[in-house]
């Protein structure tokens, strides 16, 4: 039951980064985006859960936990970047350009997460 436990903290931050996704000021179309891929992940996400509850031989787990656990730092990393993208201050706005070349390598990581899911 350690997977479900997994897969549901992955739920609760996919859905953390749909709301800041909302609440973002800078980058809004790229933030945009990483909420229609966290939008992907998280049907499979329930999936998953839907699947290994019904599930009645005992499943062998470490091939769904590592692919879980990625999919949960990828989360993380998605969430992370979005966030500070809601913050607006003036300062911020002057440092923002690392941000910018930190979304291809976040579409990248989720669209791996999708295929992983897959």
């Amino acid at each position: 039951m350690v997977v479900l436990e997994k897969i549901l903290m992955a739920e609760r931050v996919g859905r953390r980064v749909n709301s800041a996704v909302a609440e973002s000021n800078l980058f809004e179309m790229e933030c945009v985006h990483v909420g229609n891929l966290v939008g992907c992940l998280r049907p499979m996400l329930h999936d998953l859960v839907a699947y290994i509850s019904a599930a009645s031989p005992p499943l062998y787990d470490r091939p769904i936990v590592r692919i879980v656990i990625e999919v949960s730092k990828n989360l993380e990393r998605a969430l992370t970047l979005v966030w500070k993208c809601k913050r607006c201050t003036l300062f911020r706005r002057f440092v923002t350009g690392k941000h910018a070349t930190d979304f291809p390598r976040i579409f990248a990581l989720l669209d791996s997460s999708i295929a992983d899911m897959n």
